[in-house]
């Protein structure tokens, strides 16, 4: 998960600020894959999630989407690594799939292109890589839609989810904001 983590800090940022219109935004991401939900089955569990906060710059308004993220390495990439990825959206705003497009999987090979297609049809956000150790050559394929998870699940899946030093780091920033404590 380090270099998806890695990912998320350096690059993904701007990506999401240039979508949005330049917004300030903080980014939030853990590790949620030994946290299990409580209740579940097979596709309960994202990879990494990442809640991104927005505010504006002139317009004044306040917003949080919960991002989820399912990473799979080239040779664990299959026909049902998109529908994990989509299953996984029912807890956040965004569902992402994030692979390593070598071998099999290269941008030029069959499973990619039907991944690509899947993910257009599914509405699932699309990342692939080939060295893992350069995040700014992470190649956005496909945003994702929004889905119309509630704030209110997002919220619980934060806090059954993230570890405690990351919520206090998003309480920090909400404080900044003016939000208040929301503890």
């Amino acid at each position: 998960m380090g270099p998806t983590r890695r990912f998320l800090a350096l690059a993904f940022q701007s990506s999401l600020a240039a979508r949005s219109g330049g917004a300030d935004i903080s980014l939030f991401s853990d590790d949620v894959s030994t946290r299990a939900a409580l209740t579940g089955g097979r596709w309960t569990r994202p990879d990494l999630a990442c809640l991104s906060i927005y505010r504006g710059r002139f317009v004044p308004y306040l917003r949080a989407d919960l991002h989820t993220f399912e990473v799979k390495t080239a040779s664990g990439l299959d026909g049902t690594s998109i529908h994990e990825a989509h299953a996984h959206g029912r807890y956040g705003q965004y569902a992402w799939l994030v692979f390593q497009s070598l071998g099999r999987s290269a941008v030029n090979g069959a499973l990619y292109a039907q991944t690509e297609q899947q993910a257009v049809t599914l509405g699932v956000g699309l990342i692939s890589f080939e060295d893992e150790d350069t995040p700014h050559a992470w190649r956005i394929a496909h945003w994702p839609r929004r889905t119309g998870t509630d704030h209110g699940m997002a919220d619980a899946f934060i806090a059954e989810r993230f570890s405690d030093p990351v919520k206090a780091q998003i309480r920090d920033r909400l404080q900044s904001l003016g939000w208040g404590t929301n503890a």
